[in-house]
């Protein structure tokens, strides 16, 4: 079977905000490439963004490859551009399976396919065993679709939905991501990660025993911790060195110290086989101590983003962190005593959030002196938990997904979930960043970070992708 798997132009979303191609390979769409090719079937991925693609070019590609199977994905903010993906292909009268995925359908099945009309079947959670299964059943002709899990679909005109798939246990078991169907050259990271290296994306676990209240991941992820085994960790970034000569690497993974004896082993490797790279991390600051910190230094971690989210303890608790101020500080301070670069992420207009909490959370944030700190809009995801205590009720109502994201100019409905209003959450995030930057000790931090002026001119870059946003924010407020 022929099957084009299709990621959805993502970088509008940032608005003023994007200062150049700074997109990540589409791991996704790239292990369930693998995963259905390893059964034999032809299988291409598009990424019209990153490859500077124009979409009727796109159609002209898919076209000419005749697939049985189309697949896209998206998130909310980029949901809009996806329904004009599927339009412009049913334009062209292609008949192939028309599959949809990721978080935003994973929260909405149903709702996918009422906007969708060329939308044949949801995917529901994790895709890969279910995509595979669905071109198992095109081969054999069944058109039984009731024997797949995790997938909602059209039967008799009425809306069909079958039990949750669950989460694939033993992850080793997916081969790594198709990256050879796409030019990694045309892939970047962010500005605030980018080293001027030739870099990419890896993810060594699946899950997060977390319970924040405003995370979405575990829609397509799952709470229980699913890491890959150290073995096939270095496996892939020895694949990734050799054959593509990368040497800075972004783990993505929602918790990589989960399991900070698997960390440890990982970092251990990479020390004795001499892989000279350069990596970040997502962490937690109540998951780090001196000792894995010390090991993950000299196995190349350079930089770990905290998401801290608040400066005040019982907003914190609301929006189930289960951390505390002082394990804040002294994660930090860890980081900068062994020479790990921090960014500290912060959440303006949490659950319960009050001007008094908000300034407090400023306030902590100059306090922390990490050498970056972003400071984004609570904008609540479908399906997670504080989406759907204060607004599942009007999921019906909302058709300008594309504002439904931190970065979005402005929050398309007045809050539910805090006293403050759209113009005063704009207003504060325009004081936190200008607080927090616009110091002669901040600035001299972030010069001291600087070891090439290559860094310092993508420093640039980023602050003025920053700096036009506050301008847009502060045009809204």
């Amino acid at each position: 079977m022929k099957v084009a798997l299709i990621n959805t132009p993502y970088l509008h979303v940032y608005g003023k905000a994007n200062v150049g191609k700074n997109c990540s390979f589409p791991l996704g769409v790239g292990y369930i490439a693998s995963f259905v090719r390893q059964s034999r079937h032809d299988v291409r991925l598009y990424d019209p963004e990153a490859e500077d693609m124009p979409l009727d070019i796109l159609y002209g590609q898919i076209e000419k490859f005749q697939p049985d199977l189309i697949g896209i994905t998206s998130v909310s903010s980029n949901y809009p551009n996806a329904l004009a993906i599927v339009e412009g292909i049913r334009k062209k009268g292609m008949s192939a399976k028309m599959v949809y995925g990721g978080v935003h359908a994973s929260a909405i099945p149903e709702r996918v396919l009422a906007d969708a009309p060329g939308v044949d079947v949801v995917v529901i959670g994790e895709g890969e065993h279910t995509v595979l299964e669905l071109l198992d059943n095109m081969e054999k002709g069944k058109p039984n679709l009731s024997e797949i899990k995790g997938i909602c679909y059209r039967e008799n005109g009425e809306t069909q939905r079958t039990p949750k798939r669950p989460f694939h246990i033993n992850v080793d078991e997916f081969p790594f991501p198709a990256r050879d169907l796409l030019d990694l050259s045309n892939y970047r990271l962010h500005a605030h990660f980018d080293r001027g290296l030739k870099s990419t994306t890896i993810l060594s676990s699946r899950g997060c025993p977390s319970s924040c209240t405003f995370c979405a991941n575990l829609l397509t992820m799952g709470r229980r911790f699913r890491p890959h085994s150290p073995d096939y960790v270095i496996k892939e970034i020895k694949h990734l060195v050799n054959d593509y000569g990368i040497t800075h690497f972004h783990i993505v993974d929602d918790l990589f110290l989960a399991d900070k004896e698997r960390a440890r082993q990982i970092c251990q490797r990479i020390i004795d086989e001499k892989l000279n790279i350069q990596w970040f991390i997502f962490g937690r600051v109540d998951n780090v101590d001196l000792e894995i910190l010390r090991i993950m230094k000299k196995a190349g971690c350079f930089y770990i983003l905290f998401g801290i989210e608040s400066g005040d303890e019982e907003v914190l608790k609301k929006m189930g962190k289960n951390v505390t101020l002082d394990q804040c500080r002294r994660a930090t301070e860890l980081c900068d005593e062994v020479g790990i670069m921090v960014l500290n992420s912060f959440i303006i207009g949490n659950e319960g959030e009050t001007h008094e909490s908000v300034q407090r959370t400023i306030n902590f944030a100059m306090e922390l002196k990490s050498v970056f700190a972003g400071f984004s809009l609570m904008v609540p995801f479908v399906g997670t938990p504080i989406f759907n205590k204060y607004y599942k009720d009007m999921v019906n109502d909302i058709h300008n997904w594309q504002d439904w994201s931190s970065i979005a100019d402005q929050f398309s409905v007045e809050p539910k979930h805090t006293i403050l209003s759209n113009k005063e959450l704009l207003q504060y995030t325009n004081k936190a960043y200008i607080a927090y930057y616009c110091r002669f000790s901040q600035i001299i931090r972030i010069l001291r970070s600087l070891h090439s002026p290559r860094v310092l001119w993508i420093y640039l870059r980023g602050s003025v992708g920053i700096f036009r946003k506050l301008l847009t924010w502060r045009k809204h407020s």
